[in-house]
């Protein structure tokens, strides 16, 4: 759960990030910059990840998780997971 927020963040952040790592004083950070490809990779983890956050965060919004209440959350979990695969093959 903490990567998804760590992602999304990434994400939400990649302008100030790259105008940060164009400025002349930070010339030397500047081998660290991502890529193009590289934040659309991190635009897709950010989407496979949300499905397994959704999850847990059903899981946990209940002060006593019962086992059926986590089967049901299991099948969605699974259904979203295969709706998202055919959705977006590249992921």
């Amino acid at each position: 759960d903490s990567i998804y927020f760590m992602v999304r963040r990434l994400r939400y952040l990649q302008q100030p990030i790259d105008y940060f790592l164009e400025h002349p004083n930070n010339k030397e950070l500047r081998r660290h910059k991502l890529s193009t490809t590289e934040w659309l990779v991190l635009r897709d983890c950010k989407v496979m990840l949300m499905v397994p956050h959704i999850a847990l965060q059903s899981m946990s919004s209940e002060r006593l998780p019962v086992l059926c209440g986590t089967i049901i959350i299991f099948k969605q979990f699974i259904a979203k997971w295969k709706s998202l695969q055919n959705s977006q093959p590249r992921l």
